[in-house]
């Protein structure tokens, strides 16, 4: 991608030039040169303000590609922070029966297929789309939004193969995945 926003960017430069010479050209030969309303320039003149002109431009695309170079590479790594109000991204995750997860501070999750049960010691798993909290033992329903607050030990115990979607920190113990 940056190497066509390299080729465009030459291209543009090149349409510029033209441009600008073209003008250049026009002005030069409309009217009365030397007047308040078209002044005598120089050739060297027009061709410096062209050439800082286009230094400018392709300082400019050189930073442009740079900064599309830079989200490129960051993108797809999973190791960066969403950007400040991008939707959190989910990962999906396959659970065979026995398994338990336990999940991390501020961690959204939805079970998809299969079932589970909460674990939730002293406090319950907030069930945002059910608007109830889920205790200890109760069944999670399915695609429902669980949200968990703090890093206290909620998770859940996997009854069945179960899919889950979870964005945040989670670990699972008991059964190869």
């Amino acid at each position: 991608m940056s190497k066509t926003v390299k080729n465009l960017g030459h291209m543009a430069i090149g349409a510029v030039t033209v441009l600008a010479l073209f003008g250049a050209v026009s002005v030069a030969t409309s009217g009365d040169p030397g007047t308040s309303t078209d002044p005598v320039v120089t050739r060297s003149y027009v061709e410096e303000r062209l050439s800082e002109i286009e230094d400018a431009f392709v300082k400019d695309l050189n930073a442009l590609s740079d900064q599309i170079e830079a989200l490129e590479s960051s993108s797809g790594s999973g190791t960066t922070a969403p950007a400040p109000g991008a939707p959190p991204a989910f990962v999906v995750v396959e659970l065979e029966e026995g398994s338990t997860v336990v999940f991390g501070e501020n961690t959204q999750v939805i079970l998809r297929g299969g079932s589970a049960t909460a674990i939730a010691a002293e406090n319950d798993l907030p069930d945002v789309t059910g608007g109830a909290g889920l205790g200890m033992g109760q069944k999670i329903p399915l695609n429902h939004l669980i949200i968990i607050p703090k890093d206290d030990g909620r998770g859940m115990k996997i009854n069945a193969r179960t899919w889950l979607m979870i964005s945040g920190k989670y670990s699972v113990t008991g059964p190869a995945q």
